[in-house]
């Protein structure tokens, strides 16, 4: 009797242990198949929805009232990432004058979203790289 309960234990711990393994393999599986790249040149760009960027950028930019009374001018360059679902994300502007730059990245902050980049004709994150040029 002994020995049947403790092989009935043994393989109640095996299969425990087998069943955490499967469900392990199929969370990592799953982790997998979400595509974290970022895409500088993908098939098909994004495009903004609403519109034409340009525009947008136009409407609804300001002028930092400390740069004008500085007449602080120039060009921001802001980086950030159209996600798959056609968000914005991870907005930062990497060049230009620092009065300037915080509001250059809140422009970009208040787009609405894009459809996103695609690869073999799935949605694909991309980075896409803006100038915004502020002049007196």
């Amino acid at each position: 009797m002994r020995i049947f309960v403790t092989l009935l234990l043994v393989l109640v711990y095996f299969q425990i242990n087998a069943q955490s393994s499967a469900s392990n393999d199929t969370s990592a599986r799953s982790a997998e198949s979400y595509d974290t790249t970022i895409y500088e040149h993908p098939e098909v760009d994004a495009k903004f929805r609403k519109g034409n960027w340009t525009d947008f950028l136009q409407k609804n930019m300001t002028y930092p009232k400390a740069a004008i009374k500085k007449e602080i001018q120039g060009t921001v360059i802001v980086k950030f990432i159209i996600e798959t679902d056609g968000s914005v994300s991870n907005i930062q502007p990497t060049f230009g004058p620092n009065e300037l730059r915080e509001d250059a990245a809140n422009l970009i902050r208040k787009s609405p979203k894009w459809m996103p980049a695609l690869n073999n004709g799935k949605p694909v994150r991309s980075v896409r790289k803006q100038p915004i040029v502020y002049r007196l």
